[in-house]
């Protein structure tokens, strides 16, 4: 009777301390799927479907991205999606103008602290989405003054970046401005860019 009596008291205060964060970082939301990653209708309904201006003269598509799908290098595939993705050309291209602009374009490199410290995009910030609490806030600061928000992690199959960027719908950043860099980290090392690291 006293574990049970404990259960339910534990029970009562836990979904009384959710419910005061609401709207907070790091709520539950206890109707909320957080394996899914497909984007609501009415997102996309709101979204540009058709086109968007890469900032180099060049057109990419929306479209869902396959999980099976084999990359030119032969390594796996991001899993299904519906985000932007945006080529390492693009990124490289739209690197180039944050020295101009530093809000311009806001990386967010979505991989765990010590992946984050042994080398990261110059100027990116951390968003680890399995510590959202305590990253989110600075990050969407600062990415309610950006024009596009390139979110990475180690590319191939890694998926933190999708699920990075469901929570920022969940956040109530705009879908238009978030853009995936699918090849991610590998791909940005394997093409000798700059990046920074902690010493």
């Amino acid at each position: 009777m006293e574990i049970v009596t404990i259960g339910v008291i534990a029970l009562v205060l836990a979904f009384s301390a959710n419910h005061l964060r609401a709207g907070a970082a790091g709520h539950l939301k206890i109707a909320k799927n957080y394996f899914d990653k497909t984007i609501p209708p009415e997102v996309l309904k709101d979204a540009s479907k058709s086109q968007r201006s890469d900032g180099a003269g060049g057109v990419a598509t929306q479209a869902k991205h396959s999980a099976t799908g084999e990359s030119k290098e032969g390594e796996p595939g991001h899993m299904d999606h519906e985000f932007q993705d945006i080529t390492f050309d693009e990124v490289a291209t739209l690197f180039g103008g944050v020295k101009a602009d530093e809000n311009f374009v806001l990386f967010v490199d979505a991989r765990n602290d010590d992946a984050f410290r042994a080398g990261r995009i110059p100027g990116a910030v951390q968003c680890d989405r399995y510590n959202l609490e305590a990253q989110i806030q600075p990050v969407l600061a600062r990415a309610d003054t950006a024009g596009k928000i390139v979110v990475y992690c180690n590319g191939g199959d890694c998926e933190d970046s999708i699920y990075l960027c469901k929570e920022f719908l969940d956040f109530d950043l705009r879908y238009d401005k978030i853009y995936l860099f699918a090849g991610g980290w590998k791909e940005w090392t394997k093409n000798n860019m700059p990046f920074d690291k902690d010493e």
